[in-house]
């Protein structure tokens, strides 16, 4: 759920296609906030996307009298607005996407084909939102229903977009409260085929293709289907997302290789830390390392340097994974989180999460206030195990893929 953070004000008076104000205070945190994106056009669809989200839904709370749901959570929709611009509200039952514009032409609805064929993405009505940050405001000036885009709607291939022509567009917003209050009974959604999952080898294969912030439209790359079905998975999404950031290895830790001397980038020797960029980091690397000893000469450990820091703070903490042969076909693992850079606790809330290859969380542990490490009990992976850890903080996290 969301609530409201900022004063809702009408500019107008206008009850049936509201014009919504932003404050000089919420345009700046907003501005700051979208900042951690992979292009400037990212940035801005960020921008105005959080925008809207903080000023259209408190007006859907007040308008509907009820609380609203953000879909995808709001923690996942950076990973959305990296590749796409929308976001969706669940209120009394309905679902409403939002997904906004800063055309000052309103002869179209243009929704992305996203939001209209990704079954748990679709929404009952579309709303027609126009953001003007400069000005201030921001109008929601129409809407129309799943039904309406699909039925009556053009399909532009270009850019992959349903297209509703703007005569076609209902205008008064009175009529959507009414439909949400259920006084309004009409079909709002197309029947649509479940889409085809893509497997773990083949999101890794497309998340290697698509994970280059070079590529500026990385939904246009693949056919829609494929892309659909990985975009779905809010896994895969937010592995895409720390991809193009590039906070993410482009391919899995083989851990076997381990023994081979044979380590992918990023992951170093814990006795020969260099950090580059972040003074201080090798002193308090060596000091918050300096109690673990190597108890079979078998062991092989590597720590790598995770950042997720923001535009106020700089935020690096170690991942060390440790592991020892237990016999031929099994490993014993040991994950620790560590604080570098500057600090010498880890963030309070900081969070380490273990999971399967079905995704299924084995364990998780969450920083407190002087917390200096975390770590998970032991275990053993066996020969063609995969498992995976994720370190979130706030809206950001990092995920690891390891193998054996």
């Amino acid at each position: 759920m969301i609530s409201p953070q900022h004063d809702l004000t009408l500019l107008y008076d206008d009850l049936t296609q509201p014009w919504l104000a932003i404050s000089p205070e919420l345009n700046d945190e907003v501005w700051q906030d979208s900042q951690a994106f992979s292009a400037p056009g990212d940035r801005r669809r960020a921008y105005i996307n959080r925008l809207c989200l903080k000023v259209v839904v408190p007006w859907l709370e007040e308008e509907l009298e009820a609380r609203a749901t953000v879909f995808p959570k709001e923690k996942s929709l950076a990973s959305v607005w990296e590749v796409v611009g929308g976001f969706a509200a669940d209120v009394k039952g309905k679902r409403l996407v939002i997904v906004p514009t800063e055309a000052a032409d309103r002869d179209e609805l243009r929704v992305p084909q996203e939001w209209v064929e990704i079954p748990s993405w679709i929404g009952d009505y579309y709303l027609a939102v126009q953001a003007n940050p400069e000005d201030g405001w921001v109008q929601v000036w129409g809407y129309a229903t799943h039904a309406m885009l699909k039925e009556r709607g053009s399909y532009e291939w270009q850019d992959r977009a349903y297209s509703l022509a703007g005569e076609e567009i209902v205008r008064d917003l009175s009529l959507l409260t009414l439909a949400c209050e259920g006084y309004i009974e009409e079909q709002t959604r197309s029947l649509l085929q479940p889409l085809t999952p893509v497997s773990e080898v083949q999101a890794e294969n497309l998340l290697q293709r698509l994970g280059n912030s070079h590529k500026a439209f990385p939904r246009l790359e693949i056919p829609f289907p494929q892309w659909a079905a990985l975009l779905e998975q809010e896994e895969w999404r937010d592995r895409l997302y720390q991809w193009r950031q590039g906070k993410a290895n482009g391919v899995p830790v083989n851990l076997r290789q381990w023994f081979e001397n044979l380590f992918e980038a990023g992951w170093q020797d814990p006795q020969n830390l260099g950090w580059s960029g972040a003074r201080g980091a090798t002193v308090q690397a060596e000091s918050a390392l300096s109690g673990l000893q190597k108890s079979n000469q078998e062991e092989v450990w590597r720590i790598k340097l995770v950042d997720l820091s923001n535009v106020k703070e700089e935020i690096l903490v170690g991942l060390l994974v440790t592991m020892t042969p237990q016999n031929n076909e099994e490993m014993q693992i040991s994950l620790q989180l560590h604080p570098m850079g500057y600090s010498e606790v880890l963030p309070e809330g900081i969070t380490l999460k273990l999971s399967e290859s079905n995704r299924d969380v084995l364990e998780t542990v969450k920083a407190r206030g002087q917390d200096n490490c975390l770590e998970f009990p032991l275990f053993t992976c066996s020969s063609g195990d995969r498992f995976y850890v994720e370190i979130a903080l706030g809206d950001r996290s990092v995920t690891e893929t390891f193998f054996l």
